[in-house]
C-alpha cells in the first residue's frame, strides 16, 4: 500500500506477510525553496553551528521526569553540546542565545498544549535557523496547531508496548547522514502512528515493522532556515539506554543542529 507523506512524496507499506525490502520507502521531495519574504526571517541571527542545547521536559511528570531525561541525554550529547534543561515553556517566548543551536522537546504535552507565545516563539527559532529535536512524547507539541504546521505531522495513535524491528531508510539520493552508521536493531517501545500533513515535504530515515508492516520512526525535514528531527522510539530510561538509540539521538542532534 502506498500512503502519502508529503507533497509529492510516497512511503510504501507493503501488506502484512510482504518480503519487500527494506529502505523500498520513496525519498520524500525536499522542502520547496522559501519565499522572499521567509528567506528573510532571522537570517544571520542564529548560529548554526552553536554548542548550545536545551532539553524542555517536565519535573513533575512520572513517566518522563525532567531529570532523569536530562541524565540520559547528558550523558550521550555532552561531549557535543552545552546541555540546559528547563520546565519553563515560557522560556520559549523570551528569544533563545545567539549560540543556542538545539532544542529537544520529550515531555508530554497532549493535554496542555503550548500557549500562542511559546509556539510561536519555537516556531521563531527554527525558522530561524534553529534546530529542533522531538524525542518520542516531544510530537505532543505538536497540539498546537502553530507548532502541527511548522513539524507537518501529529501523533494519531499509540498501540501499546512491543518488541518492534527498526530499519534505516535508504532513499534514491542514498542513506541519510543521521543514519549512515546505525545498523538494523530490536527495542521494546510504544509504536506511535503519525497523520502527516500533505503541505509538508520531509525525508523518512528509519522505520519500525509491527504485524508485517512498516510504519515511519524518524523522519527530518526543514523549515526556513532550520532543521527538524522527530524521533519515535526513546519512552523511557530502558530505550535511552539501547546503543543504537543513543547514536542515533546524537547523530540526529548533529544534523538538526546544522554540525553535520
Amino acid at each position: 500500500m502506498v500512503i502519502e507523506v508529503g507533497r509529492g512524496g510516497i512511503a510504501y507499506v507493503p501488506d502484512a506477510g510482504s518480503t519487500a525490502a527494506w529502505g523500498s520507502t520513496a525519498e520524500v521531495l525536499r522542502q520547496a525553496e522559501p519565499s522572499s519574504e521567509r528567506k528573510g526571517m532571522w537570517r544571520g541571527s542564529r548560529n548554526m553551528a552553536g554548542f548550545g542545547a536545551l532539553v524542555l521536559g517536565d519535573k513533575e511528570e512520572a513517566n518522563h521526569p525532567l531529570k532523569a531525561r536530562q541524565e540520559s541525554l547528558g550523558s550521550i550529547l555532552n561531549d557535543d553540546f552545552d546541555i540546559q534543561s528547563t520546565d519553563c515553556y515560557d522560556t520559549l517566548a523570551e528569544g533563545m542565545p545567539a549560540d543556542q543551536s538545539l532544542i529537544i522537546a520529550c515531555s508530554d504535552r497532549w493535554s496542555q498544549p503550548l500557549t500562542d507565545d511559546q509556539a510561536n516563539g519555537l516556531a521563531r527559532f527554527v525558522e530561524g535557523g534553529g534546530g529542533l529535536l522531538l524525542l518520542h512524547c516531544g510530537i505532543s507539541i505538536a497540539s498546537h496547531p502553530r507548532l502541527e504546521n511548522l513539524i507537518g505531522a501529529s501523533c494519531s495513535e499509540h498501540p501499546p508496548h512491543t518488541r518492534l524491528s527498526f530499519h534505516p531508510v535508504i532513499g534514491k539520493g542514498g542513506i541519510h547522514p543521521a543514519v549512515q552508521d546505525i545498523e538494523p536493531f530490536e527495542l521494546t517501545d510504544e509504536p506511535y502512528r503519525y497523520s502527516f500533513l500533505p503541505s509538508t515535504d520531509r525525508e523518512v530515515i528509519l522505520e519500525y515493522l509491527l504485524d508485517g508492516r512498516r510504519y515511519p520512526a524518524a523522519w527530518v525535514h526543514r523549515t526556513g532556515q532550520g532543521r527538524i528531527v522527530t524521533l519515535m522510539p526513546g519512552h523511557n530510561r530502558d530505550s535511552l539506554q539501547h546503543p543504537q538509540i543513543r547514536r542515533l539521538i546524537r547523530s540526529c542532534s548533529m544534523w538538526a543542529s546544522g554540525r553535520i
